[in-house]
């Protein structure tokens, strides 16, 4: 079944000549980026019925066009990751509905994807409100590093590219890299997952006024983060959102709004109803892919404030039972990327015992070393965690595994340092 209406057609009144993305310094075109994706819609092969077209390009260029030329067509797009070696017919567990213009791969930290649908206005008529809520005109000019894969990148492509902004790219995962494209091309706005966005403002050797808004999910950020941000980006106003692959965008907050308690994640969209069973979070959207009926749960915990501000735990299966003492591991973690030693953390349950695997802000130490300062983590986290809250083991990393949209993959790490 074709659409009338698709991405494709959304942005070819886009004039020609205004830059949509900029990729390691490569230019492309509104025009260019509608011109290539009608050439490979009218080679695409005729179909009497929907099918799935699996997008495993490299670059974001090739990702984009296909995905393009692809959506609302009889080919149903879906990116996956390129280093993906093999796409599971597993993933399809049901007729594709007719409706569908796109599809889209979960990426939660099980490392073990879903398969959603998507319709056009499920994304496409929220994009006016994610616009102005975060602030993003046909000027911005935002810098988002990582594949299409990930959900989060391809809605604010989409929805950027829908008033004619531009993106700037860059695919070495390095931050000195990140921050010469964005000096060079004049970037005024950034997406990042935390974790990126610590790293990009550490590198970051003097302040940027002109960086105005900072957009941030899937990852906690608080009031201590945004001390480091404000003084690499003085003149910006950060959002956080929380969202999910098949709800879309949830919650939000400002840095204004931001506490000392990272696990705070704002309040619902317009549009949005959020409530909580039992500790779970369960979400009413008119904004979710094709089958889910709200209320609806991604398996996520939390709790509200007096103010109704809404905070996350984590997962049901990240939420541990300790000698009958319920213990979340997001808190933990929260709790450990405080501290100035560690730049990022995992905590999971092995052997019935809370086990932190860290990445370091300098390079790991080792014998006596390591000792001394798995002695000094366990001591400052007294001033943040009970003590049935304080893992048993501190296992130190170069990097954690993660998967395509930079969440740790927690089933991959492992007891060896």
């Amino acid at each position: 079944m074709k659409h009338s209406i698709d991405y494709l057609s959304m942005i070819q009144s886009i004039p020609a000549h205004r830059t949509a993305l900029i990729e390691d310094g490569q230019f492309y075109t509104y025009g260019s980026l509608t011109g290539e994706a009608c050439r490979i819609r009218s080679l695409a092969p005729e179909s009497s019925g929907l099918s799935l077209a699996w997008i495993r390009a490299a670059s974001v260029h090739d990702q984009l066009v296909q995905f393009l030329a692809l959506s609302g067509t009889s080919r149903v797009p879906v990116i996956v990751p390129s280093d993906m070696k093999a796409v599971s017919e597993s993933f399809i567990t049901e007729e594709i509905p007719d409706r569908a213009c796109m599809a889209v791969l979960t990426s939660g930290s099980t490392g073990r994807p879903k398969l959603w649908f998507r319709t056009l206005d499920s994304w496409a008529s929220f994009f006016p409100t994610q616009n102005t809520i975060f602030g993003i005109t046909a000027e911005t000019r935002l810098f988002c590093q990582g594949s299409l894969a990930f959900t989060g990148n391809l809605n604010l492509y989409l929805s950027l590219l829908s008033l004619g902004a531009s993106i700037i790219t860059a695919s070495p995962v390095n931050p000195s890299v990140w921050c010469r494209e964005i000096e060079l091309h004049h970037g005024n706005a950034l997406y990042l997952i935390p974790s990126k966005l610590r790293l990009l403002a550490k590198y970051t050797s003097h302040p940027c006024p002109d960086i105005r808004t900072i957009l941030a999910g899937s990852q906690s950020l608080g009031r201590r983060d945004m001390v480091l941000l404000k003084a690499a980006y003085p003149g910006s106003c950060c959002y956080l959102y929380y969202g999910a692959s098949e709800l879309s965008y949830v919650t939000w907050l400002t840095d204004q709004e931001m506490n000392d308690n990272p696990a705070c994640i704002g309040k619902p969209f317009p549009g949005v109803d959020v409530t909580l069973r039992n500790g779970e979070i369960y979400v009413d959207t008119p904004y979710s892919a094709i089958g889910i009926t709200g209320p609806y749960s991604v398996g996520d915990m939390g709790y509200t404030d007096h103010k109704g501000y809404l905070y996350f735990n984590g997962r049901k299966d990240n939420v541990y039972n300790i000698h009958g003492r319920k213990v979340s591991a997001v808190k933990i973690e929260n709790a450990l990327n405080s501290l100035t030693q560690i730049q990022e953390a995992a905590v999971i349950l092995q052997n019935n015992a809370l086990q932190a695997h860290v990445v370091l802000t300098v390079p790991n130490p080792s014998g006596q070393d390591a000792v001394s300062l798995r002695r000094i983590i366990k001591r400052e986290l007294n001033d943040y965690l009970e003590s049935w809250e304080i893992p048993r083991d501190i296992i130190f990393h170069e990097n954690l595994p993660k998967n395509n949209s930079g969440k740790t993959v927690k089933g991959l790490l492992s007891a060896k340092e």
